[in-house]
């Protein structure tokens, strides 16, 4: 994966900026985080508690010398108030050591590491978010039924582009959603014969993605059927005019063809969908997604 590739790379090239535990406990003894992010498309390792990112690139968090003592890591985020706690495990059930989240705004970060009944933490880290002040706009093939392998899947995302984690389209398949799964701004599924645009937060009570299980923490998406003069196929419009679009408020909405809605991301990000080609192979149903998004 990506995430871990990166993280090697900082352990190998920034080991100086290393957040470090010396405590008496062996299995926490030698503990380290690392924290990176992308400045532009500069990779940056965090010297201090606080660092400011653009809303579409994203930040990471990286265990390092840790030993078969630890038993849990937790990471805690705090966004608008509101604070969630999510384990780190991998889905066999094991322990998971790195970390990356897509915040769009102002977030908090503690590490929280377990050895048995004794724990270190690491942070806050304070992270000031950023509008990108940009916008994306095309077209991507997409399925009712998320397939990991060649195919197309279900998940959208506006916020992965550029050097600043290397993907440039926009359908997020749950291979890659896995351990990133803020990034994912809605899903289309079907549910009770409808083709729906779902909000990230409900899915899992439509469909299984087993690669998603043991994610934690997604935010609430809101939809609205759109009527308006704006078309992302053929009159798409400027960032200033998304931003301008009417504020929904449904976490799902029923699409099909040339259907065009209006969504919203719980951090505020905006963007307008028109829905082509749709076809029902019996087995699945795909379509094409045009799109105008903030990033």
């Amino acid at each position: 994966m990506k995430t871990t590739l990166r993280l090697l790379m900082a352990m190998a090239i920034a080991s100086f900026f290393l957040w470090s535990c010396n405590t008496e406990d062996g299995g926490l003894s030698d503990i380290e985080l690392i924290v990176s992010y992308y400045e532009g498309d500069d990779y940056m390792v965090l010297q201090t508690t606080s660092a400011t990112i653009r809303s579409n690139r994203d930040i990471s968090f990286g265990l390092s010398n840790y030993t078969d003592d630890i038993t849990k890591v937790e990471v805690t985020r705090t966004t608008g108030g509101e604070t969630v706690t999510c384990e780190l495990t991998t889905n066999e059930g094991g322990v998971r050591y790195t970390y990356s989240d897509w915040p769009a705004a102002d977030t908090d970060y503690t590490i929280t590491v377990y050895a048995g009944a004794e724990s270190v933490s690491f942070g806050p880290f304070e992270i000031t978010v950023q509008s990108a002040n940009q916008k994306v706009d095309g077209d991507v093939a997409m399925s009712d039924q998320n397939n990991d392998g060649n195919g197309y899947g279900s998940f959208f995302q506006s916020r992965h582009v550029g050097w600043g984690g290397g993907w440039t389209y926009a359908n997020w398949r749950s291979l890659f959603a896995d351990e990133n799964p803020r990034i994912i701004d809605f899903a289309i599924l079907s549910q009770a014969g409808d083709l729906k645009a779902v909000s990230p937060d409900d899915v899992a009570s439509i469909h299984v993605f087993e690669l998603l299980a043991n994610d934690c923490g997604y935010m609430t998406t809101l939809f609205d059927l759109y009527t308006g003069p704006f078309d992302p196929e053929n009159n798409p419009p400027s960032l200033a005019e998304i931003e301008a679009l009417p504020t929904p408020s449904s976490t799902s909405v029923t699409v099909g063809e040339d259907v065009r809605f209006v969504y919203q991301t719980q951090d505020g990000k905006k963007g307008l969908i028109k829905i082509r080609d749709v076809v029902d192979t019996g087995t699945s149903i795909r379509f094409r997604t045009h799109y105008s998004c903030m990033q």
